[in-house]
């Protein structure tokens, strides 16, 4: 699966390449815009953790940046049922 699908980027910001300032300003305004839908998984700085998330949210079929964010023990989701899907794969894993 790519990270940065031609149609999502199309759709996203009219072009296929755009700059890294406008990949970063848009996916930090979705970061702060998926706030409601946040879980703090772990107060320490982990990249195993951080990568069990990620492998997490990847087993259950979401893309990273278009789904989900990761930052610091945190997971953002774009939907409220993708954060479901998450607590139910993540507490079942323990």
């Amino acid at each position: 699966m790519e990270l940065f699908p031609d149609d999502e980027m199309l759709e996203a910001f009219g072009i296929l390449t755009p700059s890294l300032s406008e990949r970063n300003a848009y996916f930090f305004d979705k970061w702060m815009e998926w706030r409601p839908l946040r879980m703090k998984i772990q107060q320490v700085k982990s990249k195993k953790i951080e990568n069990n998330i990620k492998d997490t949210c990847k087993a259950i079929g979401l893309r990273e940046f278009w789904d989900f964010q990761v930052r610091q023990g945190e997971v953002r989701f774009a939907q409220s049922d993708y954060m479901a899907l998450f607590r139910i794969k993540w507490d079942s894993n323990g």
